[in-house]
């Protein structure tokens, strides 16, 4: 697979904005809501892509996030990186396989709610497996309803920056740019 200079600097820049969002949020305390819980602004960076680029390059800057992420953190291999490698491979998964065939039918806000929604069980079963019990499965409802509202952010945010005219015409002119570069 060739990319060109112009779509890994833009895949680079992603990758380093969805890091620091995720590392920056993960060390905000919010005392007033369960662990875990935070309000997943770097998903807005892979919902965006999703809707310009394929999801099979997209899925590595996923990755790439979710690592970095947890290095940084020094969480690597711990109970919290497994329970966001399995959100964050689930909430990809159902963001990915919406954009490409439920495009017509859900807004950035649907987008956004079937990912933090795939995100939140990818957690729990995650955490029920590690620590070998169900008991973990009773926090669902509470992640789910806060993850409705976090989705709402950023189905928000998302659809505000699709609807900027200067964002839309650059993805016009990349995407223009980049079919005639690999025609050539």
């Amino acid at each position: 697979m060739r990319m060109s200079v112009r779509k890994i600097t833009i895949y680079a820049l992603f990758l380093a904005l969805s890091t620091l969002l995720g590392y920056v949020e993960s060390l905000i305390p919010l005392p007033f809501l369960p662990p875990g819980v935070h309000l997943g602004l770097a998903n807005a960076c892979f919902l965006l892509l999703l809707l310009h680029f394929p999801f099979y390059e997209v899925f590595l800057i996923d990755v790439g996030r979710v690592l970095l992420v947890a290095l940084l953190r020094g969480t690597f291999l711990s109970m919290g990186f497994a329970m966001s490698a399995t959100g964050a491979v689930l909430s990809f998964a159902a963001m990915a396989l919406s954009t490409n065939l439920l495009r017509k039918w859900l807004s950035p806000f649907g987008h956004s709610l079937l990912g933090s929604t795939f995100h939140a069980v990818g957690q729990i079963a995650a955490g029920c497996l590690y620590m070998s019990t169900w008991a973990i499965a009773s926090y669902l409802p509470i992640l789910l309803l806060l993850n409705c509202l976090s989705s709402a952010l950023v189905g928000g945010l998302v659809t505000l920056l699709e609807r900027n005219d200067y964002l839309q015409r650059y993805f016009r002119q990349f995407k223009k740019r980049d079919s005639e570069a690999s025609e050539s």
